[in-house]
């Protein structure tokens, strides 16, 4: 608990509190050591090791690093494991098959919901879902070479093309931003632009993610990355924590362009992720941030060039989010 507040209180720290945030870090990890030595000491004691401080003490160990547990904690983080596969490479994705079996149980249970989970519409989120199916179905057919594709109809690259390019047409056309506002009992206007965020968001996913797999995504198809719309929802003080995800994807998706257009979109990346930093007291955007600014000095361009390993880019992992039908 003193390393979480610790490391919320850095987390608050402007960049130009340097000397405070280099002694908060030495005590982050002098009481992270003590805790690891502990927790050490109880699992070498038989008596000691099953004791509830020792098992929440490892939980907490293991949820920094969620990515290599999920298995074991899936019905209850599917939701995280969904947003984090968008942001690993394809290879290394978690639970895509499991993820798409149980689209029809979120789909019957979370329909009328105002939302699931970050705020994003429930069909823009079951096309996450598909999307990363894709992605897993690709990586596994390169892998295994083209006589295992003969043998797997699902994978061919011609199912695989055609279901790429009919998801971008229903993130584009069949979901509705209005209808979707609409439902909600209020704060239309707060909701209408929440949903046309993620829209955005989803499609620019959609198109970088998959465009090795059909010519319709082009990126000169795709929708232009642009940050007129996360200006309006970073100034909302009571959403914005909803939208690092949006914001990285942003980054991510003009890493292969070049101009001047693209370095303001950079900048505005950049200090976007080092102003949600300071307001969540999360060091979930300032790692997006280096991630992206390592991509673009790269010089490389594809999704999986960005994510190179699997990463966690939200800014609530909460679901309790009831005081923004008050806005």
């Amino acid at each position: 608990m003193v390393c979480v507040a610790l490391g919320h209180r850095i987390n608050r720290l402007g960049s130009e509190e340097q000397q405070s945030r280099t002694a908060l870090s030495e005590r982050f990890y002098r009481f992270w050591g003590l805790a690891v030595r502990s927790l050490n000491e109880h699992l070498d004691r038989e008596d000691a090791r099953t004791c509830d401080m020792v098992i929440a003490g490892v939980l907490t160990l293991l949820l920094t690093d969620v990515s290599r547990h999920c298995p074991g904690i899936k019905k209850e983080e599917r939701p995280l494991t969904v947003f984090g596969n968008t942001t690993s490479p394809a290879s290394d994705l978690l639970l895509p098959d499991a993820a798409l079996s149980a689209l029809p149980f979120l789909e019957q249970q979370y329909g009328a919901a105002a939302f699931l989970f970050q705020l994003c519409p429930l069909p823009l989120f079951a096309e996450l879902i598909r999307i990363n199916h894709l992605r897993a179905q690709a990586a596994a057919a390169a892998a295994a070479g083209a006589g295992a594709a003969a043998s797997s109809p699902s994978s061919t690259p011609d199912r695989l093309s055609h279901a790429a390019a009919q998801t971008l047409s229903r993130i584009q056309h069949a979901f509705s931003p209005s209808a979707w506002a609409d439902a909600k009992a209020n704060s239309r206007q707060t909701w209408l632009l929440i949903a046309r965020i993620y829209q955005t968001a989803t499609a620019l996913y959609c198109t970088h993610a998959l465009q090795s797999l059909s010519p319709s995504l082009s990126p000169s198809l795709s929708p232009s990355p642009s940050p007129a719309l996360l200006e309006e929802g970073l100034a909302l003080a009571s959403a914005k924590r909803f939208l690092v995800w949006p914001v990285v994807v942003l980054g991510a998706a003009c890493g292969a362009r070049e101009g001047t257009a693209v370095d303001e979109i950079r900048a505005f990346v950049v200090q976007a992720l080092l102003a949600l930093a300071h307001h969540s007291g999360s060091c979930v955007p300032l790692t997006a941030k280096q991630v992206l600014e390592a991509f673009w000095a790269s010089g490389q361009t594809g999704w999986d060039a960005c994510f190179a390993r699997p990463y966690v880019f939200t800014g609530q992992i909460a679901v309790d989010t009831r005081r923004l039908y008050g806005l």
